[in-house]
């Protein structure tokens, strides 16, 4: 017999995908919670968090630029509240923290490699580097464009460096 994640003592009735065996209370409240999530949230499954027995599963407020990179990545650190139900990153921050800051030159820039704004708050991965018909190095970004509390972002999405996000920002790598 399987049990709740959250709840041992109780009989684990339905896996919810992104999160898990649970009992019939918290499978209901993380399908609630899921089908708020607008899907400029990428995954959205698991961007649901425990918050506790008073206030049950909720979903993630912020956005999902971090929770997106730290999928692709396999990034895992945060404590409860700073991670979704699989257990991985949301916030900018942590998503390089321990990372090496790659020097502004484009030519030492390498795919994977993650992408932060100058404020930190917002992220993505080099998904290309190609010489532009200017001779210069074309990087292309891929982000999870998504809007503060979803449902009005654009998504994963793939965009120029230079000209989305006019050039500026820095590259980490582990």
């Amino acid at each position: 017999m399987s049990f709740c994640r959250e709840h041992r003592g109780r009989k684990a009735e339905k896996y919810v995908d992104g999160v898990g065996w649970l009992c019939k209370n918290c499978a209901e409240e993380v399908e609630s919670e899921q089908a708020k999530i607008g899907n400029d949230i990428v995954p959205k499954a698991c961007f649901v968090t425990y918050e506790g027995n008073k206030l049950g599963w909720k979903r993630i407020e912020g956005t999902g630029c971090a929770h997106w990179v730290a999928h692709q990545l396999n990034i895992k650190r945060g404590q409860p509240g700073e991670i979704c139900a699989e257990g991985y990153t949301l916030r900018v921050p942590d998503v390089f923290a321990g990372a090496r800051r790659i020097d502004r030159n484009t030519e030492s820039v390498r795919v994977n490699d993650v992408w932060v704004n100058d404020q930190k708050s917002h992220c993505g991965l080099v998904l290309r580097i190609q010489e532009g018909e200017d001779g210069k190095k074309k990087i292309t970004i891929r982000h999870c464009s998504s809007s503060q509390f979803g449902s009005g972002g654009r998504g994963v999405v793939d965009d120029d460096f230079d000209r989305h996000f006019k050039g500026k920002g820095d590259f980490y790598r582990w």
